[in-house]
C-alpha cells in the first residue's frame, strides 16, 4: 500500500503530557499503523463498504493519503464493525440499528453512507452534542432527527420515520417499544458502568432487539476510579438468544466481538 502523510507540521495532538507536534518518527509510525489496520479491514470487508465511503475532512484527521483517498485510523475499524451490522441486517428491508455510546458518530456515519435503514444513537452529553454536530456536517441536517425531549414515543414517531440518523439520551431508550430495532449494539462503553447499570442495558438490549445484539468490549477491565471489574463472562443473555459470533477483535486484541441472534423458534412465536 503506497501511502503518504499529508501536511502535519502545523498540527498538534493532545496527549497525557499536553499538546505536542509529532516528530518525523512518530508521523512515519502513525502512517504505518493506519496502513496496517487498512490491510486488516480489506481482508474483512466482505460487503465492499470501503468503496462506498470516504473519510470526511470534518474534524481535521491526520491526513494519510492513498492517492487522492483520505485514510484514517477510525474509518477502517468502523468499516469492519459495519460489516458485522451488514451481516445482521442483510435480510431486512428497512432495518433499524441502535447504538449505545456512539462517540463522535463514526460508525453511524459509515452505516448511513453505505447501508439502508435508520441508525439510532443513545449517548450522554457532551458526546451526544459532538455526534450531532459531526453527523450534521457529514450527512446534512435533513437526514437527522436531532435530540429533543419528548413524553410519548407516539409524539415523535412520524417525524422520526423520515430520518436516517436519530439522536437520544440513554434515559430515552426506555420510551421505545419492545422489539423496535433489528440490531442493538455497544462498543467500548459498558466497562465504564457499574454492574447494575450494565445489567439494565443488557436487559434493554434484549427487550428492544428483534434480531441481533452486537457487543465489542474489553475482555477484562477494572475501573480505576471505583474498582468495578467486568469480564466477557458478565455479558450474557437468556436462553432465547444464541451466540453466533465470538472472536477477538481483529484490530485491538484486548477487545472481544460477540453477536447474539434471537432464536428462530422465539421469532416464529412472535409472528404466530
Amino acid at each position: 500500500m503506497l501511502t503518504r502523510l499529508g501536511e502535519t507540521r502545523h498540527l498538534r495532538v493532545n496527549t497525557a503530557e499536553g499538546l505536542i507536534r509529532l516528530n518525523a518518527i512518530q508521523r512515519h509510525t502513525y502512517r504505518l499503523y493506519v496502513c496496517f489496520i487498512w490491510t486488516i479491514m480489506k481482508e474483512l470487508d466482505r460487503h465492499s463498504l470501503r468503496s462506498k465511503v470516504t473519510e470526511p475532512h470534518v474534524g481535521n484527521p491526520l491526513p494519510v493519503m492513498l492517492g487522492t483517498k483520505l485514510l484514517s485510523q477510525d474509518l477502517a475499524p468502523s468499516i469492519i464493525e459495519c460489516n458485522v451490522l451488514a451481516d445482521s441486517v442483510q435480510n431486512v428491508v428497512s432495518p433499524r440499528v441502535a447504538e449505545l455510546g456512539a462517540g463522535y458518530g463514526r460508525l453511524a456515519h459509515v452505516y448511513a453512507t453505505t447501508l439502508p435503514g435508520q441508525y439510532f444513537i443513545f449517548d450522554i452529553p457532551p458526546a451526544l452534542s459532538v455526534a450531532q454536530w459531526y453527523l450534521k456536517q457529514t450527512l446534512g441536517p435533513k437526514r437527522l432527527f436531532e435530540f429533543r425531549r419528548f413524553d410519548r414515543f407516539d409524539d415523535i414517531q412520524n417525524e422520526l420515520d423520515e430520518a436516517s440518523v436519530a439522536l437520544f439520551t440513554p434515559n430515552q431508550i426506555s420510551k421505545f417499544p419492545d422489539r423496535y430495532f433489528d440490531v442493538v449494539l455497544s462498543i467500548s462503553t459498558l466497562p465504564e458502568m457499574r454492574h447494575d447499570q450494565v445489567n439494565f442495558y443488557l436487559s434493554e438490549f434484549a427487550r428492544l432487539s428483534r434480531g441481533h445484539i452486537f457487543l465489542k468490549q474489553f475482555k477484562t477491565w477494572k475501573n480505576p476510579n471505583d474498582g468495578t471489574e467486568l469480564s466477557s463472562e458478565n455479558y450474557r443473555f437468556a436462553s432465547d438468544w444464541s451466540l453466533i459470533l465470538d472472536r477477538t477483535d481483529p484490530v485491538i486484541p484486548d477487545f472481544f466481538n460477540r453477536v447474539w441472534q434471537r432464536n428462530a423458534n422465539f421469532v416464529a412465536a412472535l409472528h404466530s
